[in-house]
């Protein structure tokens, strides 16, 4: 699970599980820790963490907004919105991943294209050298 170290998440279900914020902070921490200060934020603050998490998905990700905390921040959260809401993460994030791989990929290919590159030069090289002699 992504949330797997993060101290207070404890996912066992699409209700209660994310009303106090932090399992929304700790998945974008997961893959953008440079977007959360995950160890500043507190079981206590339920508000804080999910306007944080929600704000921090909306402006830096570019996910829609389709909670808000006082949404969620209820005796018992409504599993479909929540479930609704984590796939958007998913998608998005996935996405992010794929896009990743494919570019360490493409850097592969470009390295050894230029290692290529270098050898036939040096072949072109050693065959004037050799044709001068």
């Amino acid at each position: 699970m992504k949330t797997a170290g993060y101290s207070n998440v404890n996912i066992r279900n699409f209700t209660t599980s994310w009303r106090d914020g932090l399992a929304f902070n700790a998945i974008i921490h997961k893959h953008r820790p440079d977007l959360i200060q995950y160890e500043k934020l507190s079981h206590n603050n339920a508000m804080h963490n999910l306007n944080n998490s929600f704000d921090v998905a909306e402006s830096k990700l570019g996910l829609t907004k389709l909670l808000d905390a006082e949404d969620v921040f209820v005796e018992q959260p409504d599993e479909k919105s929540i479930i609704t809401y984590v796939v958007t993460y998913y998608h998005y994030f996935s996405k992010m991943h794929q896009e990743t791989v494919q570019g360490k990929r493409i850097s592969k290919v470009t390295l050894a294209d230029g290692f290529f590159s270098d050898i036939i030069c040096m072949i072109c090289v050693l065959t004037l050298v050799c044709q001068n002699e």
